[in-house]
Parts: C-alpha cells; structure tokens; sequence
C-alpha cells in the first residue's frame, strides 16, 4: 500500500521563538499518560526512543526509573529547555536529543520501544507526512520491537468548518515572574482533509498594570479516524496489538477520550 503525497504549508509553532516557554506553562503539568510508558517501558525493555519529545515532558520521569531513550524534535528551542531540564535533574547522560524531522528520521540502531506520544503525529497536517513518520518510526525498531501512538478520539464535533470565536482557554501564572498569561484559542476546519486551522493567543501581563506582550501561534493538526489509525500503522509494516481508549487500557469506544493504538514490528 502506498500514500500519495499532497502538498502541505504548515506553520510549526515550535519554530517561533517565545513559545516553548507557554507550552511549558500549558503542557508541563500534564502526568497522565506517564505510567502508561513507564509500563511499557517494563514490558519491552530500552533503548527507547519518543517522536516529538518537545521540552521533555516524558524523558524525564523514563529517565529517572532508569531507562535509556533518545528524544527527537525538529525545533531547536523545545530541545534546548529538554536539554536544561535534564541537566538539572542529574538524567543527561542517560537522555539522547536529536535534532531531526520525524518524517526523515534515521537513528544508529534498534530500539526495543517507540513512541509518538499527545496529539504529537496531528502536528504532520497531511496524511503522507503522517505515514512517513510511522514509516520511519518502524524502521527503528528491532524485531519484536513495539510502538505507541496516542491520538484524541475524534469526535464528530470536534471538527467545524465554520471558524469559532476566540474564547478564553486557560489561565496561567509564570512562577519566574509571576506574570498572569491569559490563553486564547480559536480553530477551523476542513471537513475535506480533516485539518484544522488553529490560532492560540498567548497575552502576558506584568503584575500591577504593568506591560502586555502578544504571542500569536498558528498551527494546523490533521485529525486522525479510528480505521485510518490503523491502517496507517498496518501499511508502514506494523502489526497493530491492541487499540485503547485510555491510559488505564480500557478497550477503545464511542466515547473514549484517547485512542491509543499499539503496533509491533514482526
């Protein structure tokens, strides 16, 4: 089976500067998903390896239960605060962080596990790229080797192609300067490519009526459907063991929120 390839223009939003920090403030609190890799990680042993590995939200507690990984990202930035977390906590010999598009991805040998970890493959907002990395993601492992892939259940609603109002998302304070960041979120959809267009706003506020400074992040994610999941991780050569609908391995349903599929390379 092959995918044909479409053109894509897409914004990375880990390429502007500034907002590896607000995605820190967003993200960096997310836990949930950790005990699901620190499991798999039990189970098929290192070295492992994490597609989009960002600021290194999950290299970090992999790191300290001892396993060896390598954490790829194309954005400099998002790499540069893994690298300063990872020295701070005493893991940076035990961490690997590559600069590389996961799509052309080439790492020297096998790993026993791999992962694309929160939403991370949407980022690729066309199906060709999508397949590339699961492509590239299979010719990493060794035989036997097994990889994750966690994706949002994609609920019809989700995607509208009318353009939503900017609404306010969250609200955050910065500990080191304990400004109050404001973020707002608007998106559109494309029913035909299953791409939506998303704008965040991230308004920083300095205490007592001081300056507020802007950062506008544009970003495209390509929904990806139960069957299609599959097949994508079936035509890049896996096998695929098991599809979850959350982190507690519950069997994937209607209203699950995730769609966690596993795949193995024979």
């Amino acid at each position: 089976m092959s995918i044909a390839s479409e053109p894509s223009d897409a914004v990375s939003p880990y390429d502007l500067e500034g907002f590896p920090r607000y995605y820190d403030l967003d993200q960096g609190g997310f836990d949930a998903d950790i005990p699901f890799y620190l499991h798999l990680a039990q189970r098929s042993g290192e070295p492992i390896f994490e597609l989009g590995c960002g600021s290194g939200r999950l290299l970090l507690p992999l790191a300290q239960a001892g396993y060896k990984i390598t954490g790829v990202d194309r954005s400099p930035a998002m790499l540069e605060r893994a690298r300063q977390k990872l020295a701070g906590a005493g893991l940076a010999e035990r961490v690997a962080l590559v600069q590389a598009d996961m799509r052309h991805l080439k790492l020297a040998g096998r790993y026993r596990l791999g992962f694309c970890g929160n939403n991370t493959l949407m980022h690729l907002p066309a199906l060709h790229e999508q397949y590339a990395a699961l492509q590239a993601a299979f010719q990493q492992l060794a035989s036997g080797g097994l990889f994750a892939l966690d994706l949002p259940n994609p609920h019809l609603s989700t995607l509208t192609e009318e353009q939503t109002p900017l609404s306010l998302d969250k609200e955050m304070i910065d500990p080191a300067s304990g400004n109050h960041i404001l973020k707002f979120y608007s998106q559109r959809g494309d029913l035909a490519t299953q791409v939506a267009d998303i704008t965040l706003i991230y308004d920083e506020m300095e205490p007592a009526g001081g300056a507020v400074r802007r950062t506008v992040v544009p970003m495209q994610m390509r929904w990806i459907y139960p069957y299609e999941a599959r097949l994508l991780l079936e035509a890049a050569g896996f096998s695929v063991d098991a599809m979850y609908g959350s982190y507690d391995l519950e069997p994937f349903e209607r209203r699950s929120e995730r769609m966690i599929l596993l795949g193995r390379r024979p």
